[in-house]
């Protein structure tokens, strides 16, 4: 796997999740996330021994298994490197069986426990929080909430943002259409911030850094806005539930998507009910929403 440059200090390891790598001085570096496989360490570790760098540091923008899955690998082979995490998010990554109950509503059963939604655990005691503002590290820590409640990316003095998935490039929207968010308003607001803050360069978690903050930013607020578009079309024929809905939008294929889909879908659905667009109302036992 190779190193790849982003600018005289800021590389990207790429893979299904992408690393980043700021290095500091001659021989250190600071990683942000590390991907899903603890084989990824591995990964990491030859890029690193291939310039003679060593991570003092490892930040997680985020408690998703394909962005901390290989922390703990990682830390045994470095066992000096500190790993940082957003306060909202270290209970996750301490007990990573919390994610599913928060999606599943209960004790999920064996088919669901799969390594994205199941990651290894990490010692709560041993992950340092990250504050804005108060961070050793010449990198500039900003809260992203949106995808999660504590979402975070970095920002280099050079103006490279490693933007997690705040941003997803929207070559992604084809095969994965609903966005993944857990507070749709949060999530707009972040939109606006990164398009306020203007990056040179935006190194979202997944697929390449080829687009200008611009053109990103739009094209995740455009898919967006079709997904509620879509929404409101749907219960403007009939009062539909969470389920029904989301086999009308016809994007499910296997349970981990379903159980994902569903926590983002409910997402949207409390966005339009608190904007006053969409009613509830249980019958016959099942919450149904329609359009105002």
């Amino acid at each position: 796997m190779e190193l790849i440059s982003v600018d005289n200090r800021t590389y990207v390891i790429p893979g299904g999740t992408n690393v980043g790598v700021f290095r500091i001085g001659e021989r250190d570096c600071i990683l942000i996330d590390t991907g899903l496989q603890e084989g990824m360490a591995l990964r990491i570790r030859r890029c690193l021994e291939a310039k003679g760098w060593k991570p003092l540091a490892l930040l997680t923008t985020h408690a998703h298994g394909d962005h901390f899955g290989a922390h703990g690998r990682l830390q045994e082979l470095y066992p000096e490197m500190e790993i940082y995490a957003p306060p909202e998010e270290r209970p996750f990554m301490s007990n990573p069986l919390l994610w599913l109950y928060v999606l599943y509503g209960a004790h999920p059963f064996a088919q669901l426990q799969v390594p994205v939604l199941l990651p290894p655990r990490l010692e709560e005691e041993k992950l340092s929080p990250l504050v804005p503002g108060n961070f050793r590290y010449p990198l500039e820590v900003l809260k992203t909430p949106g995808h999660t409640l504590g979402h975070t990316a970095f920002l280099t003095p050079e103006g490279v943002l490693f933007c997690g998935d705040a941003l997803i490039h929207p070559q992604f929207f084809k095969s994965y259409p609903l966005p993944l968010v857990q507070n749709l308003s949060a999530q707009l607001e972040t939109l606006k911030s990164i398009e306020s803050l203007s990056p040179q360069v935006i190194v979202p978690s997944h697929g390449s850094w080829s687009l200008p903050c611009k053109d990103l930013v739009k094209a995740n607020r455009d898919q967006i806005e079709f997904i509620m578009e879509k929404l409101l079309a749907l219960l403007k024929e009939q009062p539909l539930t969470r389920e029904e809905l989301l086999s009308a939008l016809g994007i499910t294929r296997e349970a981990t998507q379903y159980l994902l889909y569903h926590s983002s879908l409910g997402a949207f659905l409390s966005f339009l009910v608190d904007k006053g667009e969409v009613g509830f109302a249980l019958e016959r036992g099942k919450m149904c929403f329609s359009k105002v």
